[in-house]
Formats: C-alpha cells, structure tokens, sequence
C-alpha cells in the first residue's frame, strides 16, 4: 500500500531526519489535497498533494482493524484521536473514505468490533506499546489504552451507522 523512505537532511551542520510516507494504490476519497509544507526556515514553502484528512483517518482505522492483537502501530491510535478532537470532520465523507479502504485492503469492516472488546483493550502488550509511545513522545499520559480504545469507538461508530 506504500513505502517509507527515511534519510537524512543536512543543512550547513545541522542533521535532521526525515521520514516520508508514499501512498500508492489507494481510492483517495475527494480526490487529494494540496498543503502548503510547513519550513523551518525562510524558505518558500513546498505544495505538496497529500491524502485528505478523511483519507487519512480511514487508513489508519483499517489498519487497526486489519492488525488486532498484532498491532503496535500507538500512533494512529493517537492520530486518529488528534484529529478527532482538532478537526471539523464532515461525517459522510468520511464515512465514504472508511468503507471503500477496508473493501480495497479485503478487511472485513465488522472485524472493527473486536478492537471494543476487553481482550483487546486489556491486552499487556498493547498497554506497554501505549506507554511507550506516551513516554517516548513526551505526551500526557492521562488516558490509558482503554480509555483511547473507547474514545476511539464513540468517535468512529456513529460514523459507520
């Protein structure tokens, strides 16, 4: 569905890395996007074409769902709960930006209500990934796992009805 290019930038002797995902392959709902990259210096700003929004919340449910128990992706979990508290989501589009992803990538869209059960959201391994994630990113660490799970489904279920 993608791939991750990661390298390093320099400029005079500064060192930064850089991680670009590229989509390929995907039903981009709304067609993409253009942003204006943001710099870091003076520089005029890139345009790029990115997914939109809508897009980019359904790919990141798909793959929790597609994932399950296997997943230790924490930050799309956090993602998805960014934008869902940031952003003025218009509900039918992404509704229609959710149920084409999981028919493209085969993923079965009921298998969303395994994520709700307490197997999952109790699961030891998941909490440490969520942790981590927490800690290593510097982030508040107020809401457990479950607590992300049910915020998580009392944003995306009212979509999907």
């Amino acid at each position: 569905h993608g791939v991750r290019v990661k390298f390093y930038a320099y400029l005079g002797h500064s060192r930064e890395r850089v991680q670009i995902d590229i989509g390929f392959g995907d039903r981009i709902t709304g067609g993409p996007i253009e942003i204006d990259f943001p710099t870091l210096l003076d520089f005029p700003a890139p345009r790029l074409k990115v997914y939109s929004i809508e897009n980019a919340v359904a790919e990141k449910f798909e793959a929790i769902v597609s994932l399950q128990l296997e997943t230790s992706r924490m930050k799309d979990f956090y993602d998805i709960l960014y934008f869902a508290e940031n952003y003025e989501f218009n509900k039918a589009l992404l509704k229609e930006a959710i149920l084409p992803t999981f028919d493209q990538r085969d993923t079965d869209i009921e298998k969303r209500k395994n994520i709700y059960e307490n197997k999952f959201k109790s699961d030891e391994q998941l909490q440490k990934f969520w942790t981590a994630f927490l800690n290593r990113n510097k982030l508040s660490t107020e809401n457990s796992f479950a607590n992300i799970v049910d915020k998580l489904k009392s944003f995306i279920e009212p979509i999907l009805l």
